[in-house]
């Protein structure tokens, strides 16, 4: 059965100097709407999959975020419910348009961790990710073990033949090779750092979607 799936992220970005997050939730959702809009089929599908990585959710946003009636209308499953409890003010959050369990691997960090969805009638996994911030020797490292146990993870579980596992969030990484090269010239990160700030996902396990795919959409065949 032929299905399209299209996975968005978004860091709602958790700041004391930013508008309340009822002003900018507007804005947001249409964003959403735009990108859900977009993603259409160019051909006829079956069956469509949406799912939403959200990073820096705060206790104050997740109401408004569920409550919305869009979001309700194409993500109506939640790994959270409005009254859930947060043990930090940025956490991560993930909705689909259909059902799926769900379960969080802990990074070593203080809450720092990924959430990972497995959807139950479609063979793929979602890992929502937020990788530590900042381009500094400490940080780099701490995304690199990050990123490692991610990968070991999904290498060495039982995931079963055929299913695929997608992982969205925010990585937090520096692709400009100017940044990289003037944080090296200001002495912010070392050389050995400036080495392998770009092997921090191994690209041997993990593809990137931009440069594997030619849409925006990962299309799925369930019956692999």
């Amino acid at each position: 059965m032929p299905v399209d799936v299209t996975i968005s992220s978004y860091n709602l970005m958790v700041e004391s100097c930013a508008p309340p997050f009822s002003s900018r939730l507007p804005r947001i959702v249409a964003a959403i709407s735009e990108a859900i809009t977009q993603s259409l089929p160019l051909i006829q599908v079956q069956v469509q999959v949406f799912a939403l990585c959200l990073q820096e959710v705060s206790s104050e946003m997740l109401p408004l975020l569920l409550g919305d009636p869009l979001l309700r209308k194409f993500y109506p499953y939640s790994t959270h419910h409005p009254s859930s409890l947060f043990l930090s003010d940025r956490n991560i959050v993930t909705l689909a348009s259909v059902p799926f369990s769900f379960f969080t691997i802990e990074f070593p960090e203080r809450h720092k961790s990924s959430l990972v969805i497995a959807l139950e009638e479609f063979p793929l996994e979602v890992a929502n990710v937020h990788l530590t911030s900042a381009l500094t020797d400490k940080s780099i490292t701490a995304k690199k073990a990050q990123m490692d146990i991610l990968t070991r993870f999904f290498s060495d579980s039982s995931v079963p033949r055929g299913k695929k596992v997608i992982m969205a969030g925010d990585f937090n990484l520096t692709s400009s090779s100017d940044t990289i090269e003037t944080a090296l010239s200001r002495r912010i990160i070392t050389q050995e750092t400036f080495r392998s700030v770009r092997d921090v996902i191994d690209s041997s396990f993990w593809e990137d979607a931009f440069l594997c795919l030619d849409r925006k959409s990962t299309r799925l065949n369930s019956s692999h």
